[in-house]
């Protein structure tokens, strides 16, 4: 068939109407589907904007939170001004006041290069419906926990009505946030008349004796070169004085089978013999506050005195960190102990003070009290329960003779003036004991439920361990009864002494003493030569310190504050 050229045009023209449909549906559903993407972006434009101001706010929030932390840092009684009005665009820290039900007129802290903007509040504690600068500690810290709260508000921008809240709970860093706490890492003055088996001792030139000498010379840090300290004299023996010469500060080392079971701090640089371990995990915090390079650029905070090896610990940058040691911090700040315990005495209802030597049995929530009341009234076997405020103090007795404290060589010899408290049992209450001179263990001491125990003294806590009277300066002699194997738990400071085992030189070993808690003394305490005599260690910290501790529990002197909790308030404040 043939097809000429005017009926071909034709056919084409005829299929030019088909085409413009096919080309109209196509346009019409491609119109649709950027409809529809258009109103799905469109839907989303108000929730991405608010999420993003959501953000926004509650980064202002943090901020105000971490402001705060820096300015507590840079004064550690900021928390004391309760409002800060002062010039210069610093934060209005408002005093909250719970009574007001009319919302609270805020100023709002600009964050540099943002729109975004924050608000503090320091809340009030114990009670009280509104922070007091002129009475802070009763109203802004919890007396139960050392705690206080400030709640940062923030927003995105003036005028949004988006905010978001966080409550942040501020604590002292102190001693509970350690198992173990030193200042110096030396042994106590008063054992240096081990050494000597009590022989009088004077030293060239000022005639001083031994302890009196290490007093002196011994009770400071590695960094102040206590080690070229030396001393130099004469002791007394048999009828004569003989040359006694060239004798060091007595210095503990951390033994390879040590454990440190939690985060550790020392005021002082340690001493190792072998490979002691330190800390459970990485965040266990390993603290020195001995300087870098004292002994040399290799100086770590530590030294070794025998053997070989190194501590067990994790150094900052170490990757990956071993799960199971703790972190090595050195050139640490200093944690101060307080100078006694004397505050506490007030803390204590009249019926929970005592004088001279004190003997408590803890039986659950009561207790068995033999002994004088403060008053003088006297108490054999009294039952008690535990006071309800949780303080019980132990003063020395004003009778004769005067208290003349701990003797190591004799350590049963002290007078029933001294106020000494003897303690064992189980508690089912919090409970701090303080005591002026001593505080003894004679028996496991352990919780029931979640309860915290506080042991305080102004001197010594001592682990009663008695033995035979023969033994010597270099040990020997034999275990006299008292407890085998025991365990505490509590929290433990001794102000101006130790932690230590009486007599632990003496004897075979009796078995391990195991502290569930915290350690916080001034110097080292020993107890036990490992293999030999006394007790091994096991220091097992409780976390709950970080975030509780027992009642009126002792807060170092000026210690910085740490954040303890961070979590935000729903709904936020307005």
């Amino acid at each position: 068939m043939h097809v000429t050229a005017t009926r071909l045009s034709r056919l084409v023209r005829d299929e030019q109407g088909f085409t413009m449909i096919v080309t109209m549906g196509v346009l019409l559903i491609v119109v649709l589907f950027s409809v529809a993407a258009f109103a799905a972006a469109d839907g989303d434009i108000k929730p991405g904007a608010d999420d993003k101001e959501s953000k926004s706010a509650y980064s202002a929030a943090e901020a105000g939170v971490n402001d705060y932390l820096a300015r507590l840092i840079a004064d550690t009684d900021y928390w004391r001004k309760c409002s800060d009005l002062s010039p210069g665009g610093a934060p209005n820290h408002l005093g909250l006041n719970l009574a007001n039900p009319v919302p609270i007129q805020r100023r709002w802290m600009q964050i540099p290069g943002s729109t975004a903007q924050y608000s503090i509040e320091v809340l009030p504690a114990n009670g009280a419906t509104q922070c007091d600068p002129n009475n802070a500690q009763a109203t802004v810290i919890d007396t139960k926990t050392g705690t206080f709260r400030v709640r940062a508000t923030g927003r995105a921008y003036a005028a949004s009505r988006k905010r978001r809240s966080i409550v942040a709970t501020f604590r002292r860093k102190g001693f509970l946030d350690y198992i173990y706490f030193t200042d110096f890492e030396t042994q106590n003055p008063s054992f240096y008349a081990r050494n000597r088996a009590g022989l009088p001792t004077r030293e060239n030139g000022t005639g001083r004796s031994l302890e009196d000498w290490a007093e002196d010379k011994c009770a400071k840090y590695y960094h102040e070169d206590r080690a070229l300290e030396r001393f130099n004299g004469e002791r007394f023996v048999n009828g004569a004085w003989e040359p006694f010469v060239n004798r060091p500060c007595e210095e503990i080392s951390f033994a390879g089978q040590d454990a440190i079971r939690g985060p550790m701090h020392s005021n002082d640089s340690i001493a190792v013999c072998q490979s002691p371990t330190f800390g459970r995990r990485p965040t266990d915090e390993m603290e020195v506050s001995g300087p870098q390079g004292h002994a040399g650029a290799g100086d770590k905070g530590w030294r070794q005195t025998c053997g070989s090896g190194a501590p067990q610990v994790n150094y900052p940058g170490t990757v990956p960190p071993v799960g199971t040691l703790g972190t090595w911090r050195q050139d640490a700040p200093l944690l101060k102990l307080p100078p006694s315990n004397s505050s506490l005495k007030d803390d204590a209802l009249p019926a929970y003070r005592f004088r001279g030597k004190t003997t408590i049995v803890l039986n659950g929530t009561s207790m068995t009290v033999t002994g004088k009341r403060y008053n003088g009234a006297p108490l054999a076997n009294a039952t008690l329960p535990i006071p309800a405020d949780g303080v019980i103090s132990v003063l020395n007795d004003s009778g004769s003779p005067a208290c003349i404290g701990y003797n190591p060589l004799q350590p049963l010899t002290a007078s029933a003036t001294c106020g000494d408290v003897w303690v064992r049992g189980t508690y089912a209450r919090s409970l701090t004991i303080t005591a002026e001179n001593d505080i003894v263990v004679d028996e496991d001491v352990l919780r029931s439920g979640d309860h915290l125990l506080g042991l305080i003294s102004n001197n010594f806590i001592r682990v009663h361990h008695p033995t035979t009277n023969d033994c010597g300066p270099a040990g020997g002699g034999t275990n006299d009864g008292g407890p085998g194997s025991l365990t505490i738990e509590a929290a433990i400071l001794s102000l101006t002494n130790s932690f230590t085992v009486d007599r632990w030189w003496c004897g075979a070993q009796v078995g391990t003493v195991t502290v569930i808690g915290a350690i916080a003394q001034k110097f080292r305490g020993t107890v036990g030569r490992i293999g030999t005599s006394g007790y091994l260690k096991d220091y097992q910290y409780d976390d709950r310190l970080r975030f509780r501790s027992p009642p009126r529990f002792l807060d170092p002197v000026q210690a910085a504050w740490r954040i303890l909790t961070y979590v935000e308030q729903v709904p936020p404040a307005q």
